[in-house]
């Protein structure tokens, strides 16, 4: 009986492994997924890798659920997209066969991963898809996700400079959060709409709700990136410490969050702003350790240049110019990088494999006239050689005439050696001078911005305009010199925007002491660089 029992309890322990083994993927366990998905995506694709055996058992919807979510996951959790081919399968799918909601967070997703491959045009195109489809289905879907593809859309309007599409796009993020569901996310978006629009006021208003949304629900540490961007913000644009000195006060409540690259780098702007010094060099110098964005170390090392000039350490100085320089072309080969990755995923998008046989039916056909314009080249190849061999015999004759223009050359070139020692002693005088033109700098330039706010510096426009003038010529010699040689008919109105440009002014500034629009002041300033290359 005993015996019996056993076997049975074997038999009854196999058959359920079995079972279990050929268990399909459930809508239940991918529901789940979905919910994790929002409070802990690195958990969420950890599921996911678990189901990988068996999602090919499961039917076609399951199977495209279970793609989705590994997409979503990989974008809640910053992972960036490297491919489309995945997420245009999953959205053809959803367009014919999925939900309201499946749809709109299909053409939401699809977006997101142009926004990582830095293909803006097809980004914008998804998500004006997904915001026109969400507000003809208002009732039905999702105000979240809505609310999602609206910060994206208003993201990239502001990294496209169209701060007023990104302003209103920002504004109907917020309509769609409910009070309960207020987010300190949501509050930054349009608080920074408001603050490149220049309504100063507003985004101080919203920046003090975005930190007592974050207090309120404890959430210091998930929102650290919002606390960091507030006190870099209210430290260089506003000047005021009493609101980044209570921000900083928090951020040093979380000692272990001193390594992140968005805390130092907020900190080492804070720093700058008030003082001392020594603690903004700290900061800055972290900053270039931890992070692993370019023009954030490039803004760090270009601060660094700064401070150590300004304490007198030359030698650091030089080194963090030097720096900012090797990291500008590290920059730059990046972007063309991306660039040629743009290029050819555009290429492969469009290609049309019809017309790629017919240029290899062309190409076969010109391979045949190559070889026959290749034996004609040979003859005359050989005919040229003749000729160069008989140009050398005569060259041979003329040799010791050359003698005589080398010895001119020799003298022309110990002259020139004396001129460049005497040029090396007037530069090392010229560096001295620009000691003193880096300070003249720095108040002309504080000048011009409290004139562009609208502010008395007890000057008028024309005598700041002279002094600016002066200095920016006393800084950079060839400066004046290059500009007026290249573009000899240039107005008075276009120098004055191009040296305030070369000043560091930015273009609403130079609007607002101009006197033009912002968009016209653009496109002047663009015109001129393309002029001088």
């Amino acid at each position: 009986m005993v015996s019996n029992k056993k076997w049975f309890v074997i038999l009854f322990l196999g058959l359920s492994m079995m079972i279990s083994c050929q268990q399909e993927v459930t809508h239940l366990e991918l529901d789940a997924v979905d919910s994790l998905c929002n409070v802990d995506p690195g958990k969420a694709l950890e599921q996911l890798d678990t189901y990988q055996n068996v999602i090919h058992r499961a039917p076609k919807r399951a199977r495209m659920r279970y793609d989705l979510l590994q997409v979503k996951a990989h974008d809640k959790a910053f992972i960036p997209h490297t491919s489309d081919s995945l997420m245009k399968l999953v959205l053809e799918y959803y367009q014919n066969h999925g939900s309201v909601n499946e749809r709109l967070e299909a053409m939401y997703y699809m977006g997101s991963v142009y926004r990582d491959l830095h293909d803006s045009p097809r980004a914008l195109k998804w998500y004006l898809e997904a915001t026109k489809y969400g507000e003809e289905h208002i009732t039905e879907v999702d105000s979240t996700i809505l609310r999602n593809v609206y910060a994206q859309l208003g993201a990239i309007y502001s990294y496209q400079y169209d701060f007023k599409n990104s302003l209103e796009t920002h504004k109907r993020e917020f309509q769609l959060s409910k009070d309960a569901d207020y987010d300190p996310r949501t509050v930054m978006d349009l608080a920074n709409g408001y603050v490149h629009t220049e309504r100063k006021d507003s985004g101080l208003i919203l920046y003090d709700r975005a930190l007592d949304y974050i207090l309120r629900q404890k959430t210091e540490v998930q929102n650290i990136d919002i606390l960091a961007g507030q006190v870099t913000q209210l430290s260089l644009r506003y000047q005021d410490k009493e609101r980044a000195k209570r921000r900083v006060a928090i951020l040093r409540l979380f000692p272990e969050l001193d390594s992140v690259y968005n805390v130092t780098s907020g900190l080492g702007n804070y720093y700058l702003a008030f003082g001392p010094a020594d603690s903004a060099i700290y900061f800055y110098k972290k900053t270039i350790a931890s992070s692993p964005d370019l023009q954030i170390k490039m803004g760090a090392a270009r601060n660094l240049t700064h401070l150590y000039g300004k304490i007198g350490q030359k030698d650091s100085m030089y080194h963090y110019t030097l720096f900012y320089v090797q990291l500008n072309d590290s920059l730059v080969r990046m972007q063309q990088w991306e660039q040629d990755r743009i290029v050819q995923n555009e290429f492969e998008y469009r290609r049309n494999k019809q017309a790629e046989e017919e240029a290899y039916r062309e190409a076969a056909e010109a391979k045949q006239l190559l070889m026959g314009c290749c034996i004609a080249a040979l003859v005359v190849l050989l005919i040229l050689v003749l000729i160069m061999w008989e140009r050398e015999r005569r060259g041979r004759n003329t040799i010791h005439h050359k003698d005589k223009e080398m010895d001119a050359i020799r003298g022309q070139l110990n002259r020139t050696i004396e001129e460049n020692e005497d040029l090396s002693s007037r530069w090392d005088m010229e560096l001295k001078k620009r000691e003193v033109v880096d300070l003249d700098l720095s108040e002309v330039k504080e000048s011009l911005r409290r004139k562009a706010a609208g502010h008395n510096v007890g000057k008028s426009k024309r005598e700041l305009i002279k002094e600016m003038f002066a200095v920016v010529d006393m800084a950079y010699p060839d400066f004046g010199t290059s500009v007026r040689q290249k573009i000899p008919t240039i107005s008075k109105d276009d120098l004055s925007m191009i040296y305030m440009k070369q000043l560091g002014l930015s273009t609403i500034e130079i609007a607002s002491i101009i006197g033009l629009d912002r968009s016209n002041v653009h496109r002047h300033l663009k015109a001129i660089e393309e002029k001088l290359e």
